[in-house]
């Protein structure tokens, strides 16, 4: 017995220290991906570029605030995917075929801070709108999340870099220590559509 209590400390402590980690690592083409579209608004001379800079300030600090918090309000964390999508958004403002939807009392639940920025960001990196739509869908009930996303992608240009693969490596990784038997990740590829779908019972 007091054999198997040592074994459960230690194995503790391994996935805590997994976790940190985890926790440390900033994937850092999303800034470089945030900063190339406000390059691209300010050739242009934009008048949205100062707002896209805001938005972006204000991520930078979420991420940095939070890389290393236990849990973090459920809100908020949807709040910054918004802000993260606001400068997609004005970044393909030509496109009419964005379409995101958020549905649930997020105040009420706590979740691994930055758990699914990777999925949306990575949906934007590849995207090509010219070939159809990228849809966004947030739905929480009961404590049942149920996140999905699809995204079109022109084969040819398609390869996902090691950055990208890490993302989401980085986070199965922490859906299995934190969250074993509590979710449901599908990731289908059929050539030129991806698709996402995470079910996620959150306490």
């Amino acid at each position: 017995m007091e054999n198997g209590k040592k074994i459960k400390a230690l194995e503790f402590e391994r996935q805590s220290s997994e976790l940190k980690i985890l926790r440390e690592q900033i994937n850092p083409h999303f800034f470089f991906n945030a900063l190339n579209s406000i390059y691209s608004l300010s050739i242009i001379q934009s008048k949205d570029t100062p707002r896209v800079i805001l938005i972006l300030s204000d991520i930078m600090r979420y991420v940095l605030n939070n890389k290393s918090l236990h849990k973090n309000n459920l809100n908020d964390e949807i709040t910054n995917i918004k802000k993260y999508i606001e400068i997609q958004s004005i970044r393909f403002n030509k496109f009419s075929n964005l379409n995101y939807e958020f549905q649930g009392n997020f105040e009420s639940y706590e979740i691994e801070p930055l758990l699914l920025l990777t999925f949306v960001e990575n949906a934007f990196k590849y995207a090509d709108l010219r070939k159809g739509s990228l849809d966004i869908k947030v739905n929480l009930n009961n404590g049942l999340l149920d996140f999905d996303i699809r995204n079109f992608y022109e084969n040819k240009n398609y390869e996902k870099s090691d950055d990208s693969k890490l993302g989401i490596e980085n986070t199965k990784m922490k859906l299995n220590l934190l969250y074993p038997d509590k979710y449901q990740l599908d990731i289908n590829d059929n050539g030129s559509e991806y698709k996402v779908n995470l079910k996620l019972q959150l306490n």
